[in-house]
């Protein structure tokens, strides 16, 4: 593992401790900084900002460890693998999400973004060619508003339905038209 992710883990699982103690909105750079036992350039070197954090935490521990899923067209299973690991993960992002709803959305729909693209780029599709307004970037932010939806409405029921059953719903919701829930 290179140095720098190394910091970043440190600063992460840093951010991820607090959170157990302290709402989100209450941490700061400081106490991120103190509890990793950096100084705080080298936060700054690393990100932006708390929500910066936040973001590559949530990319990274749900999100990266499906790529290969997506990249080689297993959408499903992309979506079985992120789910299970926040269903681990749970009393994280009971915590990440409490009071901090508006913020976590845009968290989630910038990963959730990013893997569509990625998705859609590995399928190879020119979407442009079958109609002028169906663009990557449409379709990628059509898929990740229902998602973070979706997810966002599991964690704000605190979790407790099955993983298995948001994910079938998922497919349910994304591989089935409207017409067949009518």
């Amino acid at each position: 593992m290179k140095k720098s992710e190394s910091t970043d883990l440190a600063l992460a699982e840093s951010l991820r401790t607090l959170m157990m103690r302290m709402p989100f909105e209450k941490i700061t750079i400081k106490d991120i900084t103190d509890e990793a036992k950096v100084i705080r350039t080298t936060f700054y070197n690393h990100f932006q900002d708390k929500y910066d954090l936040l973001d590559w935490i949530y990319y990274d521990y749900y999100i990266k460890p499906s790529y290969q899923l997506i990249e080689n067209n297993m959408l499903l299973e992309a979506f079985k693998l992120m789910i299970k690991n926040m269903e681990k993960d749970k009393e994280f992002l009971l915590k990440a999400t409490h009071g901090n709803q508006e913020s976590m959305h845009d968290v989630m729909f910038r990963s959730y973004k990013e893997a569509v693209l990625t998705a859609v780029n590995a399928i190879g599709v020119d979407l442009p060619s079958i109609n002028p307004l169906f663009t990557d970037e449409l379709v990628a932010e059509y898929y990740a508003n229902n998602v973070t939806f979706v997810v966002l409405k599991w964690i704000d029921m605190d979790m407790k339905i099955p993983s298995d059953k948001v994910v079938e719903l998922f497919q349910m919701m994304f591989v089935t038209s409207i017409e067949g829930f009518l």
